[in-house]
């Protein structure tokens, strides 16, 4: 553990916790919304924002974020199933198309 951490919290520590509870929320809302390009810049910025967080918001933060991260790949994991299933329905089209051309 480095010195910034073991550090007790301040008021500081609070409000960025806080703020970093709201880009877990924002995070969540933009996968809902599959608007997965905007993830990676606020997910870089909550990082930040959870390395700065000392004392017990410290734990409390990065458990959040845990949480949030989690629930992201469950997430993305049906995102991606969707879009193979929607893959292989559009590959199954084009055959079906190509088949018909063939057979005029």
């Amino acid at each position: 553990m480095t010195d910034a951490h073991a550090r007790s919290a301040t008021p500081g520590d609070a409000a960025t916790a806080r703020e970093a509870a709201a880009m877990n929320r924002r995070l969540l809302e933009l996968a809902a919304e599959d608007k997965w390009q905007h993830l990676e810049g606020i997910m870089t910025r909550r990082n930040k924002l959870l390395a700065s967080i000392s004392g017990a918001e410290r734990e409390h933060a990065l458990l959040a974020a845990r949480h949030c991260t989690e629930r992201l790949q469950a997430m993305a994991q049906v995102a991606k199933s969707r879009c193979a299933e929607q893959l292989a329905a559009l590959k199954h089209g084009r055959k079906a198309a190509e088949s018909y051309r063939a057979n005029r």
